[in-house]
């Protein structure tokens, strides 16, 4: 998927995530915010529930 796809389907959520956001997410570069990765999985599919167990929080 693109940045302008992925960027557009967050848009018609409601989160203003663009193409350089997105690159600067990809390149470790900028934090994602809880509200914004939840709309992220809900886009790219995946499950907030088994990737929050794959993160290991401090």
């Amino acid at each position: 998927m693109s940045y302008s796809d992925l960027s557009n389907k967050l848009q018609l959520l409601g989160i203003s995530l663009y193409k350089n956001d997105l690159f600067l997410i990809e390149k470790n570069r900028r934090i994602v915010r809880d509200f914004e990765l939840i709309a992220l999985c809900q886009v790219l599919n995946i499950d907030y529930n088994e990737l929050s167990k794959l993160i290991e929080f401090e």
